[in-house]
């Protein structure tokens, strides 16, 4: 079936801007999301092209659906209930907008999903520049885009837009080169080392550590393969359902302390702070959790000291605070597992776990290329290692850019699709 022109031309338009809108404004990864998946398919209704979504798979969509469920009760206990049911309204907008994308996607033909390559790429090559250009000028571009005016400041004015464009290109870089790598080999291999390149170039730890990860995953199961995806969903379900334990029993912050570098000591002592902190709150509501968006209630914001031989919170959590510097929860955990632990309680977690851990496993036995299931992993591992250490779980740019992705590895999933293999 034709794609009708003002469908194909739009879509095209917008594959362009994605890597753009990705690297230099990353908070507009929701709008392109949205309007792109909402206008595509009210251009469908209304050219009459009748497309037939396909959706997830069944078994992933009841996971969705149920955690989802779960979520809104939550909102009825949460410390402010129409801030939650406002996060959740939003959540539910997003989902909506990543199923209708995914699906859209899934229903053309594969020559129409090669023709938004093209744009994509030129659009990763602005974005490239763009940032290659920010780096030399040390944050003057990024910072007249932002302000509108033009000033010379330093990089590490402000590292939030860096880090945000920097996880969105550590988790693109697999599905694009996988796409590209059937289209021009060349492309593909340029891809994997600028972009690393690039990002080293900046101080997004958790972006250049996911690429390794990634690396490190695409060898596994190209290697080891059905083996290796069920390996991975049992280790994360079990991450998932017990990192509270996991974190009291094997992260001390104390020790760890001693072994991290001078320069990493501020950042990374004070998050294993936040995280031992959560760990034993958790742990008060463990069933159903303090309710959704709970993390950035001020009744969690109490002072801490990290760099310290001492934490100024005991295992009460009633402890003289005075001289104490940092917040012990910064509106969220910066780890995923522990902040559904916190707001959703056990059977949050749980319900998550079987959602993440559904990703590999199905995957597992998908008849589709070895190449296609090694990048689609190394995708959702990076996407996993930068939600297990950065970010608040339900911020909009990187739930976005999760379901961007997750429409992207679709893509290459067809393109890949093999039903001879296993």
């Amino acid at each position: 079936m034709t794609l009708p022109s003002p469908i194909h031309l739009f879509l095209k338009g917008m594959f362009f801007l994605l890597p753009v809108v990705g690297t230099a404004i990353p908070y507009g990864l929701p709008l392109w999301l949205c309007s792109t998946a909402f206008i595509a398919v009210g251009l469908c209704i209304f050219f009459r092209d009748h497309q037939k979504l396909s959706l997830p798979a069944p078994l992933l969509l009841a996971a969705i659906v149920i955690l989802f469920l779960w979520m809104g009760i939550s909102t009825f206990w949460a410390p402010s209930f129409w801030g939650s049911l406002k996060l959740f309204t939003s959540l539910i907008t997003l989902a909506v907008a990543g199923t209708f994308l995914f699906s859209l996607l899934q229903s053309f033909e594969i020559k129409t999903l090669w023709s938004f390559l093209p744009p994509l790429l030129w659009g990763l090559v602005v974005a490239l520049i763009f940032l290659l250009l920010d780096i030399i000028f040390k944050g003057s571009l990024r910072y007249a885009l932002k302000t509108g005016t033009i000033s010379v400041i330093g990089k590490y004015n402000n590292l939030i837009p860096y880090n945000q464009g920097a996880t969105f290109l550590a988790i693109m870089l697999w599905p694009v080169s996988g796409l590209v790598y059937r289209f021009k080999r060349i492309f593909a291999i340029l891809l994997l080392t600028s972009i690393p390149l690039l990002l080293a170039q900046l101080d997004c730890h958790a972006a250049i550590v996911s690429i390794g990860v990634g690396a490190f995953t695409f060898a596994g199961v190209y290697l080891f393969r059905r083996p290796a995806l069920l390996a991975g969903a049992a280790l994360v379900f079990l991450t998932m359902t017990a990192s509270p334990h996991l974190v009291i029993t094997f992260l001390d912050p104390l020790k760890i302390e001693e072994a991290l570098p001078e320069k990493a000591k501020a950042s990374y002592s004070h998050r294993l702070w936040i995280w031992r902190y959560v760990a034993h709150r958790s742990f008060e509501r463990p069933l159903k959790g303090w309710g959704l968006d709970a993390s950035r209630d001020k009744g969690f914001k109490q002072s801490m000291l990290w760099h310290s031989e001492k934490f100024c919170l005991d295992e009460g959590l009633k402890g003289d605070s005075d001289n104490c510097a940092n917040e012990s929860l910064p509106l969220h955990p910066h780890n995923m597992a522990l902040q559904l632990w916190l707001e959703l309680g056990v059977i949050g977690s749980i319900l998550a776990g079987i959602l993440l851990a559904l990703f590999p496993a199905l995957l597992a036995y998908l008849p589709v290329s070895r190449f296609a299931k090694s990048l689609s992993a190394a995708t959702y591992a990076s996407s996993l290692l930068i939600g297990f250490v950065a970010y608040g779980v339900w911020q909009n740019w990187w739930v976005s850019t999760l379901l961007i992705n997750l429409a992207l590895i679709g893509c290459l999933l067809k393109v890949e699709f093999q039903p001879s293999e296993e």
